[in-house]
């Protein structure tokens, strides 16, 4: 078999990048090279995101930049991976005849026969999306990244009206915790001081198994592990975030104060046409004990504008929600209609300027919010994990207030040398629009 330097392109969500990491261990097992840069690269692995147009945009985009290079003879071969191939095998096939291999996102494991099979005809392979997800896959991690992340989950079962994930990956599969917990295991072997739990809806964990564990038992589990420093929760639906759950978290010294908790929107009505499982009302005391119970707990969550149907009252709900709660990150994403979802047959679409331009009001509003947040901040102590040198000199890090690539960051001066991964204390001298910087202490 022939033996290929392979480069991956992962896009999209952090579960996608799971798959990807999976995807280059089962080839390094194999005996190929994973490299960097394409122009050392006899391989491409586009791993697509379908979420949302912008980002079928973005992978198709990718996969036909490096078609251009397999033109120029600077690749061989390019390998579709991920949502774009699960859901549009077909019509990226016919479309984009550069790609010479399709694998979809429950065949991933499969990956070392569609390299194998390269340069042959119909290297397709696509299997259906309720399939058990793969378990025990050797993994390539970033050596120099503190962090990693533990999907103990495929697929969703929550099937919000605007959504195509369902579609894409299937019904809820939870991966079962003594797999977790040695993968986890594994991870902090490799120095990972912080392991970030995710799935689609990571508060359904367990429900699928019938075997008595739950998102909860499998934190407590997970927080035994002797070098694991921080814990971080990543996707928490409102429906079932509980009071009991929230006091477990206050409870385990482990497990960050770190609510990331989507919510997509406030009004009751809109929150009953997204097919939400949480009304309005939940999601404020949801929200309310996170803070009551954890005064310092940071909450994140995201929003829909231009829902088909959200009116200008609606909106202005939205936005005074966002200027009361004491949200300390958030994203917004302007409506985009997905083939095959209820939501893509609503009628009173919402045109796409008055979407963004709500959207970009809210963000308007968090900025300044934030930043006054953040200048309370300052004479504070906290703990920050040292991520590396920026190139005026000066360490940065993460507090448990932020989460990688969505937030933002801590700096710290230092007359001592620091090492990536060491969790020392600050005090918060400078704060900027969503960033901090602090003296070691």
């Amino acid at each position: 078999m022939a033996k290929y330097n392979i480069m991956m392109v992962s896009l999209g969500c952090s579960k996608n990048r799971v798959d990807a990491e999976e995807m280059l261990g089962l080839l390094k097992q194999n005996g190929h090279s994973i490299v960097s840069e394409p122009d050392e690269a006899d391989v491409v692995i586009v791993n697509t995101c379908g979420f949302i147009e912008s980002a079928k945009q973005e992978s198709i985009d990718e996969i036909l930049h490096y078609g251009k290079l397999k033109e120029q003879g600077r690749i061989k071969y390019i390998i579709v991976t991920g949502c774009l191939a699960q859901r549009y095998v077909n019509e990226l096939k016919t479309e984009i005849p550069e790609a010479d291999a399709f694998v979809g996102v429950t065949a991933y494991a499969k990956i070392a026969d569609a390299v194998e099979n390269l340069g042959k005809n119909d290297n397709i392979i696509i299997r259906d999306i309720n399939e058990a997800c793969p378990l025990r896959l050797p993994r390539v991690t970033d050596d120099n990244q503190v962090y990693a992340y533990l999907k103990i989950a495929e697929g969703c079962n929550n099937r919000c009206s605007y959504c195509a994930i369902p579609y894409i990956r299937g019904r809820f599969r939870s991966k079962p915790a003594d797999v977790l917990v040695s993968e986890a295991e594994e991870l902090v072997r490799r120095g990972k001081k912080e392991i970030i739990v995710i799935a689609q809806d990571i508060t359904r964990y367990g429900q699928d198994l019938g075997d008595g564990v739950t998102l909860m038992s499998l934190l407590d589990e997970l927080s035994h592990i002797d070098g694991l420093e921080w814990i971080r929760m990543m996707y928490l639906n409102p429906a079932r975030v509980s009071e009991e759950f929230i006091d477990f978290v206050a409870a385990n010294k482990k497990i960050l104060p770190y609510f990331d908790i989507p919510i997509q929107h406030i009004n009751s009505e809109v929150l009953r046409r997204m097919h939400r499982e949480a009304d309005s009302d939940k999601i404020k005391r949801v929200f309310s004990y996170v803070k009551e119970k954890i005064p310092e707990a940071s909450l994140r969550t995201t929003f829909i504008t231009g829902f088909p149907g959200e009116t200008d009252e609606q909106f202005a709900e939205l936005l005074e929600f966002v200027r009361s709660a004491h949200i300390d990150n958030l994203g917004v994403f302007t409506y985009s209609e997905e083939e095959g979802t209820p939501a893509a047959s609503m009628p009173d679409k919402v045109p796409y300027e008055i979407a963004k331009r709500r959207a970009d009001k809210i963000m308007a509003l968090q900025k300044k919010l934030v930043a006054s947040s953040l200048r309370a901040k300052r004479g504070t102590l906290t703990n920050v994990i040292i991520e590396g040198k920026n190139k005026s000199g000066k360490y940065y890090g993460r507090s448990y207030r932020e989460a990688p690539d969505i937030d933002g960051i801590v700096l710290v001066n230092s007359d001592k040398p620091l090492n990536i991964g060491d969790i020392v204390e600050i005090k918060i001298t400078h704060t900027y629009d969503y960033d901090s910087e602090g003296e070691l202490i």
